[in-house]
């Protein structure tokens, strides 16, 4: 049978007229020709990325907690250049960033959020050696105003701060997450406040602490209301002053500490030892750090007061002394 019989019936045109064209070549004795190969399909290429820009400057500390809301509005200190005056008020912010920044911009912006209808206030602070981290003051507005209201909510805008390297902008959302420090002051401690006029004040009172309670004699006395007292610590574990309570009415003794130390306080008459709160001070000046106080008796009954755990060889505090108050009768 002839070849053309054997191709399936039902080959398309195109086959059959290939297949005829190979039978009239190979009976011709010529070689059959070989199709050229298929041209590959290339698979497209990736856009390639644009070269990356410097890294954004970030935040990585500052003086308060990012949210914050027990921020004190104002810090005392005395202005030997404002002459004879009542103290000074300010309130300082320092904030710390992972890479040097633009030097020549430390212009932040002071926002009030409480809602009331306050202006925003620009403030120009000063950069760090390291240009890593810009202090900021708030200063006390004209006449005897705070530098921040109490029990407000604020945020300090550092979003106007460029990095060092190309002007690269600060990346507002590490640490911040929105390019502002967001804080709320605390209430005012008027107690605190005073006591601060007299340890920067005041000229200290220096005594020397007893080494120990005396079977005769009584160690020196640093029981006079505003004073500072200067106390000089024994070469011993624990040293002792003397207190004596007024004529009548109870009291709360409060001393107010420029470092951390224990405070103790024994009763003369019956040995025994008083409770003694000692807390933190919020930051209202430089000279109080801590706050102690306890209660006593009136009738000009004695105490001693006994400090340890502080390694220092002095230390300063403000006593003052708060009179019980009396329920009024009618």
């Amino acid at each position: 049978m002839h070849l053309l019989s054997r191709l399936p019936m039902r080959l398309p045109c195109s086959s059959l007229l290939l297949a005829s064209s190979l039978l009239l070549l190979s009976a011709c004795g010529e070689e059959p020709v070989a199709a050229p190969p298929a041209t590959p399909i290339q698979d497209p290429q990736p856009p390639t990325d644009p070269e990356p820009g410097p890294a954004r400057p970030f935040v990585t500390s500052a003086s308060v907690d990012e949210g914050a809301r027990d921020v004190y509005p104002l810090e005392l200190f005395d202005d030997v250049e404002a002459g004879p005056r009542p103290l000074t008020m300010r309130k300082r912010f320092s904030v710390t960033f992972n890479t040097a920044m633009k030097t020549a911009v430390a212009t932040v912006t002071l926002l009030d959020r409480s809602g009331a209808d306050v202006p925003p206030r620009p403030l120009t602070g000063t950069w760090s050696d390291d240009a890593r981290t810009l202090h900021v003051t708030v200063p006390e507005p004209a006449g005897v105003v705070p530098p921040l209201e109490e029990e407000t909510a604020y945020a300090l805008d550092l979003t106007a701060l460029r990095g060092a390297e190309a002007d690269a902008p600060l990346d507002p959302a590490v640490f911040l997450g929105d390019g502002a420090l967001d804080f709320t002051t605390s209430a005012r401690d008027w107690d605190l406040e005073h006591a601060c006029f007299h340890a920067l004040r005041n000229e200290p009172r220096v005594v020397e602490a007893a080494a120990h309670l005396p079977e005769q004699g009584f160690p020196p006395p640093t029981d006079r209301g505003h004073a500072r007292y200067r106390v000089k610590l024994p070469d011993a574990p624990q040293g002792y002053t003397e207190l004596v309570s007024r004529p009548s009415g109870d009291e709360d003794i409060v001393l107010y500490l420029d470092q951390g130390l224990v405070v103790g306080a024994v009763d003369a008459e019956t040995n025994a030892e008083l409770t003694v709160e000692t807390r933190p001070a919020p930051p209202a000046c430089t000279g109080i750090s801590h706050v102690a106080s306890f209660p006593v008796q009136g009738g000009e009954r004695g105490y001693y007061l006994r400090f340890t755990g502080t390694p220092a060889s002095t230390f300063d505090f403000v006593l003052e002394r708060h009179a019980h108050q009396t329920p009024e009768t009618n």
